[in-house]
């Protein structure tokens, strides 16, 4: 894995009910990486923002990875 970002990103992801949208730009790159790295599945889908806001690209994570997993608890426990 690339930066300490995306280990930190995978853990706020895992703590959350999927599926995850996220919309935000800069989180793009980092949500790359650990898709690439087999830790996330997740898509790239328009979605309309929830305030009834026009639709824009978005990520939907789907799952953590079995991969994801044990590299999370690999990570806490050092």
């Amino acid at each position: 894995m690339r930066s300490a970002t995306s280990l930190a990103l995978l853990r706020r992801i895992a703590l959350q009910p999927l599926p995850l949208i996220l919309t935000d730009d800069r989180l793009f790159e980092d949500i790359s990486i650990l898709v690439r790295a087999g830790l996330l599945i997740a898509t790239m889908q328009v979605v309309v923002e929830p305030l009834g806001g026009l639709p824009l690209p978005g990520l939907v994570v789907e799952e953590v990875t079995q991969l994801g997993w044990l590299v999370i608890r690999s990570k806490t426990k050092m």
